[in-house]
This record gives C-alpha cells, sequence and structure tokens, in this order.
C-alpha cells in the first residue's frame, strides 16, 4: 500500500508513525477488545480482595472469636433458636460447618492465598517465548499488547 504513495508523503507517514503516535498504536491495538483492561482490572480486584483479607486475617480472632467482640458462635447458637430448621435460610453462613477459631483464620488466611493466585494468574505456565506452559490454560503476556487469554472454544481441535 505504501508504495503507490508520492516518496514524500511515505516520508511524512513513516515520520508520523515513529512519534507519539506510534507508542499509542502499539500500546492500544492489543485492548481494542477489552482484554487488557479486563485484565489490568481483574488483578486490581485481586490486589484489593488481597488487603482486605489481609486486614480481616489479623483481626478476625479479636472481632468474632470466642473471645472477640461479636463472637460468631453466639450468633449461630441465636439463630439456631430463632429460626430452627430455617437457619440456613434465614441465615446463611459458611461457618455452620465449624464457627470455631481456626475455622475463622483459615477462611481469611484461604482468601489471601485466592486473591494471590488471582494477582499471579497472568504469570502463572507462561514460558519465555511469551507461549502457555503445557495445558494451556494459562493467560500469559505475549509480544503484543495484551493479555494471550487461552479460549478452548476458539481452539482448532
Amino acid at each position: 500500500m505504501h508504495e503507490c504513495l508520492p516518496i514524500r508523503w511515505r516520508a511524512w507517514r513513516l515520520w508520523r508513525l515513529d512519534g507519539e503516535e506510534a507508542l499509542a498504536r502499539r500500546a492500544l491495538s492489543g485492548a481494542a477488545d477489552g482484554r487488557l483492561v479486563a485484565w489490568l482490572y481483574l488483578r486490581c480486584l485481586a490486589g484489593i480482595y488481597l488487603a482486605a483479607f489481609w486486614s480481616l486475617a489479623v483481626q478476625i480472632d479479636a472481632l468474632a472469636g470466642s473471645q472477640g467482640v461479636y463472637p460468631l458462635a453466639e450468633q449461630l447458637d441465636w439463630a439456631v433458636g430463632q429460626y430452627g430448621v430455617w437457619r440456613f435460610v434465614a441465615y446463611p453462613s459458611v461457618f455452620w460447618v465449624a464457627s470455631g477459631d481456626w475455622a475463622l483464620t483459615a477462611t481469611a488466611w484461604a482468601g489471601c492465598v485466592l486473591s494471590l493466585l488471582l494477582v499471579a494468574a497472568g504469570w502463572i505456565g507462561c514460558r519465555a517465548d511469551g507461549g502457555a506452559g503445557p495445558s494451556r490454560a494459562g493467560s500469559c503476556l505475549s509480544g503484543r499488547a495484551g493479555p494471550r487469554v487461552w479460549r478452548p472454544w476458539r481452539q482448532p481441535w
């Protein structure tokens, strides 16, 4: 396409593309479908979750533990007396299974671990050449801007 343009126009086009516009085009070329924004949004959201769960992990015993300000075991006992069999519907909680101090602390630290995995999910399984690992299940940053996302419905089987 450039060959049919006069030399002067080709030179102007090359000069123009060498500046800031070329950087902007390269940066936005992979973001046309929103993958870069989605990748960044998920990592930022995971960072927020990490901060929230970390804060909860260091405070949960003092807030809802057995000797805390508002013990969870007492709340669950109240729900049993108030709602009876319908307590699971009226007071939904994962702590019906176990509501001890260890369960509260383990849940908060599990949230920290899962949010760290979501932050690192963009780099897990990446090879040096930018491709995905053996399972091709990870999303990796390739040479172009934006992540390389594995979509099984688009794979040639």
